[in-house]
């Protein structure tokens, strides 16, 4: 096979019958040679009987050389200073030229190149670099990212230490790195050469030199966030990111982000949506260190308090660092007004009555209350209260509750405070005990928006002096049956709870109807529960009566709540005059110190089976009606 040219390089490729081509395959070659200089010799007069000698020993020349080549190539073939019996040999290789020596070595394609040696290393630390090569070379370099690296011999005899050098090799080829430093990341590989010109490289080493980082910082906007300030103010329904930010460290470290709640956020907070802990997490690329960025797309009243925490992870660390800030979310007033005795409970003169507002705001406003858009008839306590000692009639009226806040001015829903009467003719008899209770001192009784609660038997009766003592005694004076008919009503008709993972969970519905109901049903996981039903995880009781006439209760009870218990309940009466019906949204959150595995992948689910749940849920109420008529 002729030479050929390969750039710059003369290249040919050696293998065991390119030598010996060289030396048998080409012998006429040689021996036109060994012609040509016996001619010259002779034109000279000299050596003349040289030429027959030579012609006379070539065939034994012949004979020696081949010996001589077989064995230099077989002991090549099987002597090796390498420990690893996979790396590739010196013949049968794709062509690569070396630049040192203008010769030529292969891989083979049939076989995968070698893969990389992982090595991490501290610094200062000393490190010894295998050159793992399969033939016995002569000479020996190191590269490292592609570029020679001087090197001088380690004297192992006197075990001597060369100063200024940090760079060693032995006989073998390893080197060996006296007080390691960053500069030496990267990759390094062996070339070895031996005495026939073979070039073979060893199995690439990456490696890594530690370079722990020290600390990590937060960043909203590009500003550093000052690490002694652990609070950021933020306002309710603001779109907010901050950046996690690692200056140092080899290899780059990894960020991750922890969104905690406070401890009662979610207790205190029952309408707070599943999506409050949700965080997007964007990986920023930097030539050197790391960055990671949390946002939440919008900033809910529950984050107020929460912790925000950013670790940072790295091979060279026994615990990840962290750096963390608290959101002080700033949002508008709340208010919530009770009363007591509690809602529902008729207020009549002389009785003592006390109305409490509760606002909660970021920063906090005080609740300031009002009557008609003017001062209340009693003086406000500093917690929010109005308390009547003894409650007249004159204090009836609209009454509402306003706060001050830096975002504004902010006023509550009015509650219409009705006092009644308690003199006069008309009474009301209790079911059950058969006393009188005073209800006016009208001879006309006027009962505004009647409740199923007010039916009952009332009678007027003549006032006098001595009225409170007689009032059990009148039973035969006039007297009214007030009877209450319509469609069935059922409170509450629509009420958010948040239940706790793992406990239980009870779900009671207060309904009326007059004329009587004929149905009632629950519709709980996609399924219709009727009283007196039950399984494993649902237990729908029977029906009681309540204290007032024509009203009645019924209970759902969920023995264990998870993540499949979300959603809607749904109540529903029927009665002659019509339907009606109750809902209850569950949500769920976890008592406190309570590990969350993976509730992004419950609200995953739950938004998985949202559309199908829809769908059912109208057709149970189509197959619920067809079944009521």
């Amino acid at each position: 096979m002729p030479p050929s040219r390969g750039g710059d390089v003369l290249t040919m490729p050696l293998s065991r019958c390119n030598v010996v081509e060289l030396l048998l395959c080409h012998w006429d070659v040689v021996l036109w040679m060994c012609t040509r200089i016996t001619t010259v010799i002779n034109r000279h007069g000299t050596f003349d009987d040289m030429k027959s000698h030579l012609l006379g020993t070539l065939p034994w020349i012949k004979l020696m050389l081949l010996v001589l080549v077989s064995s230099a190539i077989g002991h090549a073939e099987t002597k090796s200073h390498t420990r690893h019996p996979h790396t590739g040999s010196a013949h049968h290789r794709s062509i690569r030229a070396d630049s040192r020596t203008n010769l030529s070595y292969e891989y083979s394609s049939n076989s995968p190149k070698p893969e990389f040696i992982q090595m991490y290393s501290k610094q200062n630390d000393k490190l010894m670099l295998e050159c793992a090569v399969n033939i016995n070379f002569s000479t020996s370099i190191w590269l490292k990212d592609g570029q020679i690296v001087q090197t001088i011999l380690k004297d192992n005899t006197n075990n001597k230490r060369v100063i200024g050098h940090r760079f060693l090799v032995d006989a073998s080829g390893n080197l060996f790195i006296d007080n390691v430093r960053l500069e030496d990341d990267g990759k390094w590989q062996c070339e070895a050469e031996d005495a026939f010109g073979f070039v073979v490289t060893g199995r690439p080493v990456q490696l890594t030199i530690l370079d722990a980082p020290k600390k990590a910082y937060l960043m909203i906007d590009n500003r550093i966030l000052d690490p002694g300030n652990p609070f950021i103010p933020v306002k309710e329904n603001a779109d907010l990111t901050v950046a996690c930010v690692v200056d140092e460290g080899n290899p780059k470290p990894s960020l991750s982000w922890e969104l905690n709640l406070g401890s009662l956020a979610l207790l205190d907070a029952p309408e707070v949506p599943l999506d409050v802990l949700n965080i997007t997490e964007t990986i920023r690329d930097q030539k050197v260190g790391a960055r990671n960025d949390a946002r939440l797309a919008r900033v809910q009243r529950a984050h107020h308090n929460a912790t925000l925490t950013c670790y940072v992870h790295h091979i060279a660390l026994e615990q990840p660092l962290n750096a963390s800030v608290l959101l002080n979310v700033q949002y508008t007033p709340s208010f919530a007004i009770s009363r007591e005795p509690g809602f529902g409970f008729p207020i009549r003169e002389g009785m003592p009555v006390s109305l409490k507002c509760d606002v909660d705001a970021n920063p906090k406003a005080l609740p300031i209350w009002q009557k008609d858009d003017s001062s209340p008839p009693v003086q406000q306590t500093p917690d929010g209260f109005l308390n009547f000692t003894e409650i007249r009639r004159e204090h009836s009226g609209w009454y509402k509750c306003i706060a001050r806040h830096r975002l504004g001015k902010f006023s509550s829903i009015g509650y219409f405070l009705n006092v009644r009467c308690t003199s006069g003719c008309w009474t009301r008899v209790e079911a059950g005990t058969g006393r009188l209770e005073p209800m006016g001192a009208s001879q006309e009784l006027r009962l505004d928006k009647v409740l199923y609660q007010e039916a009952g038997e009332y009678r007027c009766v003549s006032p006098s002096r001595d009225l409170t003592r007689r009032l059990d005694s009148l039973r035969n004076a006039l007297s009214v049956q007030l009877i209450v008919t319509g469609r069935p009503l059922v409170t509450p008709s629509n009420k958010t709870i948040t239940a706790v993972y793992g406990q239980p969970l009870t779900l009671t519905m207060e309904f009326c109807a007059n004329p009587p109901y004929n149905k009632v049903f629950w519709i709980a996981k996609n399924k219709v529960y009727i009283p007196g039903d039950a399984d494993k995880t649902v237990i729908a009781y029977g029906i009681t009566n309540s204290s007032d006439p024509n009203c009645h209760q019924a209970v759902l009870f969920l023995t264990k709540v998870t993540t499949l218990d979300i959603g809607e309940y749904t109540f529903i009466v029927r009665s002659p005059n019509g339907l009606a019906e109750g809902n209850f949204h569950v949500n769920m959150t976890y008592a406190s110190g309570y590990n969350v595995q993976d509730v992004k992948s419950a609200c995953v689910t739950h938004q998985h089976f949202a559309a199908i749940y829809v769908n059912v849920i109208i057709l149970l109420l189509i197959n619920c009606y067809s079944r009521l008529n």
